[in-house]
């Protein structure tokens, strides 16, 4: 018979292990149970804190998955549970999905099957910023300025109120670069751009030039042009194929209004 035939190898101990025994601290069996069932608790607790989302990377995923097109439970279903917002505007229904991050609001015919024929996203939190999903690198939430946009907007309305809220919100009607969606992009007290450098004074440019609350040709001035410079996009948003801009009822807001930021207060920063 050969050497070493039916000889079977021996199950080698883990190198810690062999230290510890190479070095007699002479634990005994039931101490060494639980220094190892410890250390496997330790293990999968830096392993699942490693591997665990943070809040943003969720909302990052579930934003980036919407459309209008969709229905209210597809909503439901990526934004974690029915809407804590629901009320009518017009001839239409608006939920808003709100919490400290972010505010999400749908929008639906009143007497339709709960297709989203609109939809917005906004950032309540300098660290939630999504890309804004039109054309290529236009930036994102809570970052970008509209005077970065490559593309001019067609409408844009703004407004502004004696408790100080404020919003300024421009458009790009449907066309062929749009897939056929008008796509929505807003600035406003609401967001988290609301307190940027700058923004209180271009909002104020922007009302002096007398741009009116209900979306109309974009004025294309020097003031204009400049105050747009000191606007961080907070929100942006799209219309489906078949909705109009006209369509949209005026006292509609892109993003959450005084009363609704007031209600679900936003993410200290």
């Amino acid at each position: 018979m050969a050497e070493g035939a039916g000889r079977q190898d021996t199950p080698q101990k883990s190198p810690w292990k062999k230290w510890i025994k190479e070095r007699k601290l002479g634990i005994p069996n039931i101490a060494w149970a639980t220094i190892t069932a410890i250390i496997g608790v330790l293990v999968a607790a830096a392993y699942t804190q490693i591997t665990k989302k943070s809040e943003e990377e969720v909302a990052l995923e579930a934003v980036a998955k919407l459309s209008a097109g969709q229905t209210v439970e597809n909503f439901e279903s990526m934004l974690g549970g029915p809407a804590q917002v629901n009320k009518k505007i017009g001839p239409l229904r608006e939920a808003m999905w709100i919490n400290e991050i972010y505010a999400v609001k749908a929008i639906t015919e009143a007497s339709g099957n709960g297709v989203v024929v609109g939809y917005t996203v906004t950032t309540r939190s300098t660290t939630f910023n999504p890309e804004i999903p039109y054309g290529d690198n236009i930036g994102r939430l809570g970052e970008s300025r509209f005077s970065e946009l490559p593309d001019v907007a067609s409408a844009s309305r703004v407004g502004r109120h004696l408790n100080g809220y404020w919003f300024y919100d421009e458009a790009l009607r449907a066309g062929w670069a749009t897939n056929y969606e008008t796509w929505l992009l807003g600035s406003g007290s609401s967001g988290v751009g609301g307190e940027s450098a700058g923004s209180r004074e271009a909002v104020s440019t922007l009302v002096d030039a007398a741009i009116p609350s209900n979306f109309q040709s974009v004025e294309n001035s020097r003031r204009v042009s400049n105050a747009r410079s000191g606007l961080i996009i907070t929100t942006y948003g799209s219309l489906s194929d078949g909705f109009d801009l006209g369509d949209l009822p005026q006292e509609f807001d892109l993003a959450p209004d005084r009363v609704e930021s007031n209600k679900y207060p936003a993410k200290e920063q």
